[in-house]
């Protein structure tokens, strides 16, 4: 018992919303790449160091603290966190 579905590579696309959605968030990812980079050369460096660190420590945590919530949950095998678990491992899949 069987059945064969052929899959169009068009049903696959993100609607075009999304598109620009992501084409936009490119830019504005480049744009404060360049500007954390100007702030790299123009400011004191130990500033620009102490910044990135900074930035760096935060957004770790968010992504180590979702990785320490999402082993807890497999670890205890409870059914308490299911409304999370997909937020949960997105977060944790942010890990550099």
């Amino acid at each position: 018992m069987s059945s064969t579905v052929f899959m169009n590579p068009a049903d696959l696309m993100a609607p075009s919303a999304a598109q620009r959605i992501q084409m936009r968030s490119l830019w504005i990812g480049l744009f404060f790449v360049v500007l954390s980079l100007v702030g790299a050369l123009v400011s004191p460096h130990e500033q620009f160091l102490h910044a990135y660190l900074l930035a760096f420590v935060g957004w770790l945590g968010l992504s180590l603290g979702s990785m320490a919530f999402l082993m807890l949950w497999y670890l205890t095998g409870g059914r308490w966190g299911i409304t999370a678990r997909r937020i949960v491992e997105a977060g944790a899949r942010t890990l550099p």
